[in-house]
């Protein structure tokens, strides 16, 4: 989980996820966090995050 949001099933992503695990040399401008399209996300610092909604399975999440 990601702790900047409430939802269980967040998860970088991204370019974030590519900087995170170093796959690229990407340096992005914002933190992109994924969460299910069911959530509705309203938090303070919005204009550094970006949220894509999407509904992801287990198998495509990790550690």
């Amino acid at each position: 989980m990601v702790q900047w949001t409430p939802a269980p099933e967040a998860c970088l992503s991204h370019e974030t996820a590519l900087d995170t695990y170093r796959i690229s040399d990407v340096n992005p401008n914002r933190i992109h966090v994924t969460v299910s399209k069911q959530r509705g996300l309203r938090r303070a610092g919005g204009e550094d995050w970006e949220i894509p909604y999407e509904d992801l399975a287990p198998a495509h999440t990790g550690w």
